[in-house]
């Protein structure tokens, strides 16, 4: 469990979700961590249970900021192309009567 090991005490470390994706940190499978969590006493089970329970909820927190952002940008796009396309066709039609 060295990897589960290794996430929690950068969390504990870091508390910042992006610390641990730019550190390239996962977690064991799901079945893994909970047979992991189920051979250690009561009170150390809690502790990492609550740290992953923090960082599930601050990796939630950084995806809804992500989709935002992005959807933020594609919309920024969206504007850009269409105003481009609002200018190609006025000098279309400009250089059409200048003929």
């Amino acid at each position: 469990m060295d990897d589960l090991k290794t996430f929690i005490a950068a969390w504990d470390e870091a508390g910042d979700i992006a610390v641990i994706l730019e550190r390239g940190l996962t977690l064991p499978s799901a079945d893994k961590v909970q047979a992991f969590l189920a051979s250690l006493p009561p009170a150390e089970h809690d502790k990492i249970r609550t740290s992953l329970t923090h960082a599930m909820i601050a990796l939630e927190e950084y995806s809804a900021h992500l989709v935002k952002e992005l959807a933020d940008t594609k919309a920024q796009i969206d504007q850009s192309a269409r105003s481009t396309k609002a200018s190609l066709t006025y000098m279309s039609t400009g250089a059409n009567r200048n003929k």
